[in-house]
Order: structure tokens, then C-alpha cells, then sequence
């Protein structure tokens, strides 16, 4: 059973003969086809058509900032992935989910007022700078601290050891050059994140995505 950092390595490049890799030079560099593969699974794999990130509540967080009376203009949460609701707020009072736009139309204002739509580039714009300091508040999906040898458990190894199993043989066939074992672990690897999405989208309750981008 793989439920941590160790019992994973031992699957994936444990002795030749138990291991799910089979081979006897996978385990030296274990760590990074874990790294790797920790990428991958936010993204997805490139296999037919557009690959599908995982996207699971482990992954949605609820904070705050604050916007600028200065600039239009906010950092991205560094663990950003996907925005799927931003809705401004002023002492109690909470107006309607700010709507995205891409970057050719969002229309620019000169004068200061309330934002109500915004788009993504390196940070999160708005169409105009806000009159006050307005709260924004923001639930988003988000990259959690990886799996490794000093961070040993992990909520979506937890719910779906799987995605980390054929993640980790996918990265590791890569490396061997063995292209038809690749392939074959890329599709269990992208089928197990899209069974984890759908998983979430059945169970509920999470947050319906409104507007949406991705940080560029």
C-alpha cells in the first residue's frame, strides 16, 4: 500500500524484481522523477488534445488582499495555478464576482472607481485603479508543498496514491528512453488526475468556477 514518501520510492524503484519499474537504476534518481512528475500533475500531460491539470478541492484556498489606490494592478499568490472566483469587498459589504476579460478586452479607465472586471499577465490587472482600498477576496486553486523526503505525506497521494504511482513510472521511462512503456504510464498517469477531477466534481461541495485565467 502506498501511503507516504517511503512506501512510494519502495513501488516505484524498490528491488528489481518487486518494483512497479523493474529496473535496479531507477531508485538513484528517484527524488527527481518526483519532482518532475509533481510539475506534470498540475498541467497534465500532453497526450491527445489539451491536457487536463489535476484540479481537486485539496487544491482550493480561500484568502485576502488588499487592492492599491495607486496602481491597477496586484501580485499573484506565489502557489497560484487558477483563479476561480475574485469578488471585492468594503467594510461589510460584498459586491458581485469580479469578471474576467483577456487582455485585448480589458478596456482601460483613467479615472478611479470600483474594478469589476480584471485580467492575467505576470500579476492580476484591473480596468482602473479603485477609488478606495477595496478587499479582495480571492478562492483559487493552489500548488501545495511537494512530496518529498522531508515533507514524507501528502493529501493527494493520500486520496490518490495512483497519480503518483504513473507519475513517477512515466518520468522514469522517460529517462530510460523507453518510449513505448512512456506513452503507456502517461496515459494511466493523465487517466488517474482526470478521474480525480470528476471524483470532486460528483462529491462536491466546492465552489462553482465563475471567471477564470491562468498565470502567465
Amino acid at each position: 500500500m502506498i501511503t507516504d514518501y517511503s512506501t512510494l520510492r519502495t513501488a516505484v524503484a524498490g528491488t528489481a524484481r518487486a518494483s512497479w519499474s523493474h529496473r535496479s537504476d531507477v531508485l538513484q534518481n528517484f527524488d527527481v522523477f518526483l519532482q518532475l512528475m509533481q510539475e506534470e500533475m498540475y498541467h497534465g500531460v500532453q497526450i491527445t488534445g489539451a491536457p487536463q491539470g489535476l484540479r481537486t478541492r485539496d487544491l482550493v484556498l480561500t484568502d485576502t488582499d488588499t487592492l492599491s489606490t495607486s496602481v491597477r494592478t496586484l501580485a499573484h499568490p506565489t502557489d497560484l495555478l487558477e483563479y476561480r472566483k475574485l469578488q471585492l469587498s468594503y467594510s461589510s459589504a460584498y459586491f458581485s464576482p469580479l469578471q474576467y476579460k483577456t487582455p485585448q478586452e480589458l478596456w482601460v479607465y483613467d479615472a478611479t472607481k470600483r474594478p469589476e472586471f480584471y485580467t492575467i499577465t505576470s500579476e492580476l490587472e484591473f480596468e482602473s485603479v479603485a477609488d478606495i482600498a477595496y478587499t479582495l477576496n480571492r478562492v483559487y486553486y493552489a500548488k501545495l508543498t511537494d512530496l518529498s523526503s522531508s515533507n514524507t505525506t501528502h493529501a493527494i497521494l493520500t486520496r490518490f496514491p495512483s497519480i503518483y504511482l504513473y507519475g513517477c513510472l512515466y518520468e522514469a521511462f522517460k529517462w530510460a528512453q523507453n518510449i513505448e512503456k512512456a506513452d503507456g504510464y502517461a496515459n494511466l498517469f493523465q487517466g488517474a488526475i482526470m478521474t480525480a477531477n470528476n471524483e470532486d466534481v460528483e462529491i462536491g461541495p466546492t465552489p462553482q468556477m465563475r471567471y477564470y485565467g491562468s498565470a502567465v
